[in-house]
């Protein structure tokens, strides 16, 4: 019996969501404590969101990066613990409001940089060695910073509104670009790496109480992403970076109008050329921050629903052919262990169960839905 085969009990909850000190939930004391409780109270799985940056509408579904940690989730006064930063403005009373995330640019992302400064002005801190690792052992993380930085010098608009040179990485205007903005660079790359170094600790934390964590890969990634930027080739866009197609799915029991995503489509026949080698190195980095990834709208492996770009709602869609098994092969060679969840919900035909059946992927029940005496019942 594989670890995925055994019956386990778990809770989903993402960090953003644990009460303590900050406006927002992060990995420092109140995520110790709830490694510890879950510990105790029997649990062995820890589920949890996506844990990239934050994007469009605040969400992790449509992050800026599908590499890069999210700095909301740093924990300030380990930081100053750290000696990287004065002791933080932290509330004596523990919110249960929503996050407000404005407040998070106008007075976490300061203390960041401030931090991030301190880190990159000791080359003699207990950190540099580990600082130094992670720059080596990330090939994402240049474009990526190099990414935020012209968010931040464009006012944070899209790459795609970028002047052409830039937007369509013209080399010259890269490297003009990368000198003018290497401060900035070099700030972004420490910010990522707090968020590794306290997130690799915790689940460390997590794997000594007997803690499996449970990730969550989006199908997609955000239009506006360092990921489709630096990739182009690679996304059904046109010659100024715009969409071609989006993704979104029929008319179903939830909308009668379908649902509009606004992501751009892959271009799988580019992707199949580099041997998916973009697909991999994203599962791998999530298998760095969890230990069992669960790939949302499995289904448009099989097929996706493809709407044009100018639509108004998703029900002049169709179906399109997704990599099926031919990916699925690259993704067992890279990872024979298979530590996949297939989010197989929603409208699904024989095709889609067959791609999940055939490699052995387990699926995905909802316990609300749970009580109607159907096979498909949880036990």
């Amino acid at each position: 019996m594989t670890e995925l085969e055994r019956r386990q009990f778990g809770v989903l909850l993402h960090p953003s969501s644990l009460f303590g000190a900050e406006p927002i939930g992060t990995i420092g004391a109140q995520a110790y404590r709830f490694v510890d409780w879950l510990s105790t109270a029997g649990a062995s799985v820890w589920q949890i969101l996506p844990l990239t940056v934050n994007g469009q509408y605040d969400s992790p579904y449509f992050s800026y990066s599908a590499f890069a940690g999210n700095p909301w989730l740093v924990d300030r006064l380990d930081l100053h613990q750290h000696g990287l930063l004065a002791q933080p403005a932290l509330s004596d009373e523990v919110s249960d409001s929503a996050v407000p995330f404005d407040l998070l640019s106008e007075q976490k992302l300061p203390e960041l940089r401030e931090a991030a400064d301190a880190l990159l002005a000791q080359p003699d801190h207990p950190w540099t060695e580990s600082f130094e690792t992670f720059c080596r052992q990330q090939p994402w993380l240049d474009d990526t910073c190099h990414f935020f930085a012209l968010k931040d010098s464009y006012d944070d608009d899209p790459w795609f509104t970028w002047p052409r040179g830039i937007r369509r990485r013209q080399s010259s205007a890269l490297a003009e670009s990368r000198s003018e903005l290497s401060g900035a660079v070099a700030q972004w790359r420490a910010i990522f790496f707090f968020f590794d170094q306290q997130w690799a600790a915790l689940k460390r934390a997590a794997t000594g109480a007997g803690l499996t964590i449970l990730g969550d890969l989006p199908i997609y990634v955000s239009h506006d992403s360092a990921d489709v930027w630096v990739n182009q080739h690679e996304f059904s866009l046109d010659d100024d970076g715009g969409l071609l197609v989006q993704s979104g799915v029929p008319p179903d029991y939830f909308s009668e109008t379908g649902q509009l995503w606004g992501n751009p489509l892959y271009r799988w026949d580019v992707m199949a050329g580099t041997g998916y080698r973009w697909w991999l190195d994203r599962l791998r980095r999530c298998l760095e921050l969890s230990d069992v990834v669960r790939i949302d709208h499995f289904r448009a492996l099989s097929a996706y629903w493809e709407v044009p770009a100018g639509a108004a709602d998703a029900r002049g869609g169709r179906w399109v052919p997704g990599p099926g098994q031919h990916f699925l092969d690259a993704v067992r060679a890279q990872f024979p262990s298979k530590p996949f969840v297939a989010e197989d919900l929603g409208t699904l035909d024989d095709d889609v169960l067959a791609l999940r059946d055939t490699n052995h992927l387990p699926g995905m029940r909802i316990l609300e839905f749970g009580f109607d005496g159907t096979s498909d019942n949880p036990h």
